[in-house]
């Protein structure tokens, strides 16, 4: 991020997401949330049901961070896998 972005996040960023009805909480950044970028969590809270999906074609470690905690796990290449809520 440039130094000009950076000032004008700083200052505004916040507002604007408290504008947009989202409140600025560290804490909720790490629910349904992979420390690895190549994998993503996908919360169906109506359903009660999560993913975690490993979107390239090698195996991937990651920590999973869900509404109740935190685990490790191990995907293989490709592999999505779900879980209860």
């Amino acid at each position: 991020m440039l130094a000009v972005e950076q000032r004008l996040f700083d200052t505004y960023g916040e507002t604007i997401l408290r504008e947009m009805g989202h409140g600025f909480d560290e804490a909720e950044l790490e629910k349904w949330f992979s420390s690895n970028c190549n994998v993503e969590v996908h919360a169906f809270l109506q359903s009660g049901k999560y993913c975690v999906v490993n979107n390239t074609y090698v195996p991937q470690s990651t920590t999973v961070y869900t509404a109740g905690g935190s685990f490790l796990l191990d995907l293989e290449a490709n592999e999505i896998r779900w879980y209860e809520i």
